[in-house]
């Protein structure tokens, strides 16, 4: 992954939209971030950070919305813009924070945008632009978590040294969400919840168990001298004895059951032979007592006989006059219908006498209102002749409204173009004069770009005259240096000598120590011996003179190392001064190439072309600004010449459009006058009103409407007339047929309603009468009498039948019978309650052995699983002597990889001296261990913690481990491409030989394909780094960035 473009709104410091393009580095792929504390470095990676993952690269950032500027206006959203490569496709990758604007009580404006930049343009990368959708994409894509892009990609303030000098557990975090280890540690969870879990199944069974053998005895009689008694006799019962027990009393109980079952069936038959003999004498007695009941109501019933004859008769009667009450209905009905046609008659022809009377006065009135009707012809007449005057008088009243119209128009026109003219004379006046102050702006322009060369070109020299003023200061201290380097060169080689000197003379009186006379000299070979050296009180050891001489090698290699800094420090001024003007080299190689070196002298001339330059930049910067001023006015000229250019075009328009207005107007002015004139001769002046005639038009229609009305109603009334008197004779003739036939019904239906009494039998009219009975009465009458017939006829039928059933037979006492039917049923019922019980523990000894068996055969498989799981689960939280988790060994192996590969680095940091090992100390406390970190110093061939190398020594070995892991990763995950990493960290506690070691390690990570960003303040990081990204804070409080590329 390699950044191309970062565009920051609203972010941090950076107010406005801040354009970061990575693209103006060029080849250069090493490059130093500096600023001033506050302005706004970290922001950088916490900008990259954001647009990839949505949180900031630091765990005290981790809050996104602390993110948003606060110099940014409400109206505008923040939001990160990124523009990257992965391999060789490019992605662009757009996030925005939502917040709360005003008094809004919610907040808005949230969005995130991925796309993939192809030849074609941008396509979006994901089918939905949601945050979860997005960042699964980019996680692909990249590789890499949040986690591990923090560890090895982007190594933020206060996270670098984490790995290499925290505790266990912190390792532990890091490396886990590193390496995404956290399923090691899931497994090691589910692994335990399985061994609780089965522990709880394992008790659950054994308490199941023992409450199944308790239930045993509370459900199951202990039979004296059984082994169920004995076992349960016993104070612990073993399931096997049980099981044997529970046998025994199964095969008791079985040969019990068959025993009752032969008792029950014998015991049955008894019972059914006395339930039959009971239910026959109980039948026979019933028989013997209804026979007598049923007698005694055959002796009621005779009695009631002369009742139901005198009944019988009433009802023949009833019968006969129910037959004739038809004929008297039919009778009664034709003389009610005759009566009534009567009326009808009378009053139809009074109705006639009234219809022929109107029907005469409405023959008036038609001829009256026929003689009318010639007036209505000659209104009609008029009202057609006014209709056709009508269109044309419209007509007039709207070309009058035209004409009008039309001279407004044409006096509008011409006053609009007399003020426009006037406004494009001022307008080309103004543009004269613009365009005039115009003429001199290029060569403006061209002074501006000019002096801006010049101060830039000032402002380089000036920068160059900077770094080397700085470095003869730094040759002169070390000029200053020298001399005390010289001294203490001279003053241990005179320590030298004086202590060799001493050791000489020393080795001579020792020699001459062991000179005896007459014994040779092991130098001189002489046998006598007159003048022996004396002995020193103080011998120098050789020790002492090593350590002496290895004292002056060193304030002489301390010389040397002077004297090749400062042919280097040379060699760099020499380097800064090709850069500057050809007089002012002439007079520095002088110097520095004088026999007679003066720094102060060169200091003196660096100082005044420092103080020149500084006078030229400021006298070109306020020419610059002089300039700018103008150019600003001449850039609002320009502005004001365009729209007063764009205005007189428009006015133009506008010009002709009102001339072309002020024709048509008078054009259609003199047609509309010439069309007046010809309708005033066909339209008379009083009707030249439209209203006016349009009032005479709706007298005309209203009183034409009247005569239509009147005749149309005079019509109808004489036709209406003439219907009524039609009808009207129509039914008085009906009517007069229709009394006639009533009147012959009546006499036809009287004489048949007296011949049906003669025939019936009734003499007289008061004898119908007492026969006469209702519908209702009559068949309550027959229905009773029917009911006492069927009553009789119904008791003799079973009389007979009873008589039959109960020949030779007499009443049975019942209640032995009974007694012994209930002694034998008691018996019976015993004998089945005792065999219910008998099953009933059958079925318990069955079920209990069953869940006995199947407990015993679940307790010995759980037993097996929780060994095997215990054994597991023991082994994966890392309860063992070495105090090692499953997760933690693997953890153990990846730190060691780390390890190996950081190593590589370390050693050329620091010459050999250090290698970063895995401490094997056990933690303290019950605490995991295996991921402590030791270092071994080859100079005291020790090791000792990390914690106590020094601020530079820490810098070095943490970012060796940093390092070593992005090779780890990159090994373990092939389809990831590290392509950059940034630090940000203190490169300002390494020493100068550190500094450099460190700037070689990132030229060789540059060298093989990685950009490199770097936060830092140290002078020689940035003098060494071929690039720049300068942040800087303006006095309104926000930040800008710019690249400087060497």
């Amino acid at each position: 992954m390699r950044p191309i473009e970062l565009i920051l709104t609203a972010f941090g410091p950076y107010r406005e939209r801040e354009v970061i393009d990575f693209r103006e580095l060029q080849d250069h792929r090493l490059f130093v971030i500096s600023g001033n504390t506050g302005a706004g470095k970290t922001t950088i990676f916490d900008a990259i950070c954001f647009a990839l993952y949505g949180s900031a690269s630091g765990e005290d950032r981790a809050e996104a919305r602390m993110l948003r500027s606060q110099f940014a206006d409400e109206s505008v959203h923040t939001s990160v813009e990124l523009s990257f490569m992965v391999k060789d496709k490019q992605y662009r990758i757009l996030r925005q924070m939502k917040h709360r604007k005003g008094n809004n009580k919610s907040e808005t404006g949230e969005k995130i945008e991925l796309y993939e930049v192809t030849t074609q343009g941008e396509v979006p990368a994901v089918d939905r632009f949601v945050v979860s959708d997005v960042n699964m994409k980019l996680a692909d894509v990249i590789g890499l978590t949040k986690d591990q892009f923090s560890q090895i990609v982007m190594l933020p303030q206060g996270e670098f040294r984490k790995l290499l000098t925290s505790s266990t557990d912190n390792k532990e975090d890091i490396l886990r969400k590193i390496f995404r280890t956290e399923k090691f540690d899931e497994l090691e969870r589910i692994v335990g919840n399985q061994y609780k879990a089965l522990q709880e199944q394992f008790r659950e069974q054994q308490g199941s168990q023992l409450s199944t053998i308790g239930h045993i005895a509370e459900h199951l009689p202990l039979r004296e001298g059984t082994t169920l008694t004995a076992t349960f006799a016993q104070e612990q019962r073993n399931v096997f004895q049980v099981l044997e027990a529970l046998v025994e009393e199964q095969d008791y109980y079985e040969s019990e059951l068959q025993r009752l079952e032969q008792q029950k069936i014998v015991h049955a038959e008894h019972l059914s032979q006395s339930r039959r003999a009971l239910q026959e004498a109980e039948q026979t007695n019933t028989k013997l007592v209804e026979y007598s009941q049923k007698q005694q109501e055959q002796h009621d019933l005779l009695e009631q006989q002369t009742h139901f004859d005198t009944l019988q008769v009433q009802i023949q009667r009833g019968e006969q006059a129910l037959f004739v009450s038809a004929y008297e209905a039919r009778y009664e009905r034709a003389m009610k219908q005759q009566e009534q046609r009567q009326q009808q008659h009378e009053l139809l022809k009074l109705k006639l006498v009234e219809a022929k009377q109107h029907a005469s006065e409405t023959q008036l009135r038609y001829v009256e209102q026929e003689q009318q009707q010639l007036v209505s012809k000659q209104v009609e007449l008029e009202l057609h002749e006014l209709q056709q005057l009508l269109p044309i008088v419209q007509q007039y009243g709207q070309f009058q409204q035209d004409f009008v119209l039309a001279e407004q128009r044409e006096q509008s026109s011409q006053r609009k173009l007399q003020e426009l003219e006037e406004q494009m004379l001022q307008g080309k006046d103004k543009r004269l004069q613009l365009q005039q102050f115009l003429q001199n702006v290029d060569q403006y322009g061209q002074q501006a770009m000019q002096l801006q060369s010049v101060m830039s070109e000032v402002e380089r020299q000036g920068k160059l005259v900077s770094r080397m003023l700085e470095y003869a200061k730094e040759l002169q201290q070390m000029e200053e240096h020298k001399i005390i380097l010289h001294q203490s060169v001279v003053s241990a080689k005179q320590q030298l000598l004086h202590l060799e000197q001493l050791w000489i003379e020393g080795q001579a009186s020792e020699l001459a120590r062991h000179l005896h006379d007459d014994m040779p000299c092991p130098v001189c070979g002489s046998e006598v011996h007159p003048q022996k050296a004396e002995r020193l009180v103080e011998i120098p050891t050789r020790v002492q003179i090593d350590e002496c001489k290895a004292n002056h090698m060193k304030h002489e290699q301390q010389l040397l190392s002077w004297q090749a800094q400062r042919s280097a420090k040379f060699e760099l001024l020499e380097g800064q001064i090709v850069g500057l003007e050809e007089s002012l080299q002439q007079v520095l190689i002088g110097v520095l190439k004088a026999d007679n070196y003066d720094g102060a002298n060169l200091q003196q001339v660096l100082e005044q072309q420092q103080q020149q330059l500084r006078g030229n930049w400021k006298q070109s910067k306020e020419q610059f600004d002089q300039l700018q001023i103008k150019l600003d006015i001449a850039e609002g000229h320009k502005q004001q010449l365009l729209q007063l250019e764009q205005q007189l075009e428009q006015r133009e328009l506008q010009r002709n459009q009102y001339q072309t207005d002020q024709q048509q107007a008078a054009i259609q002015k003199a047609t509309l006058g010439s069309r007046l004139e010809q309708l005033e001769q066909r339209v008379p002046l009083e009707l030249r009103n439209v209203s006016s005639l349009q009032q005479q038009l709706l007298q005309k229609q209203q009183q034409l409407a009247r005569f239509i009305e009147q005749w149309k109603q005079i019509v109808d009334e004489k036709a209406a007339a003439e219907r009524l008197l039609t009808a009207s004779i129509t039914q008085v003739e009906h009517t007069a047929q229709s009394l006639l036939s009533d009147e012959q019904e009546l006499v036809h239906s009287e004489a048949e309603y007296k011949q049906q009494l003669v025939e019936a039998g009734f003499q007289t009219m008061e004898q119908y009468a007492a026969a006469k009975l209702s519908k209702l009465e009559l068949e309550q009458m027959i229905a009773s009498y029917s009911a006492y017939r069927d009553q009789l006829a119904r008791l003799a039928t079973q009389l007979e039948w009873l008589q039959q059933a109960i020949a030779g037979k007499q009443l049975v006492d019942c209640i032995p019978l009974q007694a012994k039917l209930e002694q034998l049923q008691v018996e019976f019922e015993h004998i089945i309650a005792f065999e219910s019980q008998t099953l009933h523990y059958l079925n318990e000894i069955k079920q209990y052995t069953i869940k006995l068996q199947s407990n015993r055969g679940q307790l010995q498989e759980l037993e097996q699983n929780l060994a095997i799981v215990a054994d597991l689960y023991t082994t994966m939280k890392g309860d063992n002597p070495l105090k090692l988790s499953f997760e933690r060994y693997i953890l153990i192996d990846y730190l060691e990889q780390i390890i190996v590969m950081a190593n590589i680095r370390l050693a050329n940091l620091s010459n050999g001296q250090f290698e970063l090992r895995r401490s094997d100390r056990l933690e303290t406390h019950g605490k995991q261990s295996g991921l402590g970190l030791d270092v071994y110093d080859a100079y005291t061939g020790q090791n000792r913690d990390v914690k106590t190398l020094s601020g530079g020594e820490k810098f070095n070995a943490a970012l060796c481990l940093a390092l070593g892991m992005t090779d780890v990763i990159q090994s373990h995950q092939g389809g990831v491409s590290i392509e950059m990493m940034f630090i940000d960290e203190g490169f300002g506690s390494l020493d100068e030989e550190s500094l450099q070691k460190a700037i070689g390690t990132l030229i060789d990570l540059q060298r093989a394909g990685r950009m490199i960003g770097v936060i830092s303040h140290v002078q020689e990081l940035k003098d060494a780094l071929p690039a720049c990204l300068e942040v800087s804070k303006n006095r309104d409080g926000h930040s800008q960035t710019r690249f400087m590329v060497k």
